[in-house]
């Protein structure tokens, strides 16, 4: 049993608390008490173990105990970015580390919301507490970065992440009239200057590399060398200083030394 003082939050001295003996109690020391009363009316018992005023996160533990099921504003966890290739089933997944109530999501990209459709479901999960973007067939242009926010009646909050689309190499010498260029968030599938091309009909993308550079995405440096294309191939290449000055596309080319 420990006896309140007589400033003790409106106790009086005839007054008994019941600590327990999992929480000991130090003479000269200052306690902050969370109570609850009894069967007799001039006892109480306390809730939670008592709290010492010296404590250095003493509101943190104040807050933890009065506040269990306070309002809060969402807060998103960072959204881990995916790969896939086209036509796998892949997902983004947002997923909120607080907020209460339970927050509603809404998925962007382009500046555009989505919407469930017969390509891309939006479910929920864990008492939504997350959400996913699920993909059923990944397509080339759903590459791109997507948007998600959370949002209750005291605030928002959101995050981004990316989806990478993996596509089969293709030449585009023969498809050249079935070629567009990228949409805007699919533009960076090409690097060092290749401007990006999407071919219609077999939905995958293509790169036409600058001097220079070739390969998929236009990540290989060219040697300095003569390159020549395959037979098969209508496409010459383009080499600084070789003479050669056709349009070169991301193929596979054959290379003749002039050493």
């Amino acid at each position: 049993m420990a006896w309140p003082d007589a400033a003790g939050g409106g106790l009086q001295r005839e007054q008994v608390i019941s600590v327990g003996s999992c929480a000991p109690l130090e003479r000269n020391q200052r306690y902050i008490f969370f109570l609850e009363p009894t069967e007799q009316p001039l006892v109480f018992k306390t809730a939670f173990a008592p709290l010492d005023t010296n404590s250095k996160n003493l509101k943190k533990e104040v807050g933890k105990i009065l506040c269990t099921d306070c309002a809060t504003r969402p807060k998103l966890k960072k959204m881990k970015s995916q790969t896939a290739q086209v036509g796998e089933k892949q997902s983004l997944k947002c997923e909120a580390a607080a907020g209460n109530p339970q927050p509603s999501y809404r998925w962007f990209k382009d500046g555009k919301e989505l919407n469930r459709s017969r390509d891309i479901r939006i479910k929920y999960g864990n008492g939504r507490k997350n959400s996913r973007l699920q993909f059923n067939k990944v397509k080339v242009e759903d590459a791109g970065e997507y948007v998600c926010e959370a949002e209750n009646i005291l605030g928002k909050d959101t995050v981004r992440g990316r989806l990478y689309v993996n596509s089969v190499s293709t030449t585009l010498s023969s498809w050249s009239g079935h070629a567009r260029k990228c949409n805007e968030t699919a533009k960076s599938y090409c690097v060092n200057g290749g401007v990006c091309y999407y071919i219609e009909g077999i939905n995958q993308l293509s790169c036409k590399c600058p001097n220079g550079f070739f390969g998929q995405r236009c990540l290989e440096k060219l040697p300095l060398r003569l390159y020549m294309p395959d037979p098969k191939q209508s496409v010459l290449w383009d080499t600084p200083g070789t003479g050669v000055s056709s349009s070169q596309w991301s193929t596979s080319p054959s290379t003749l030394d002039l050493n």
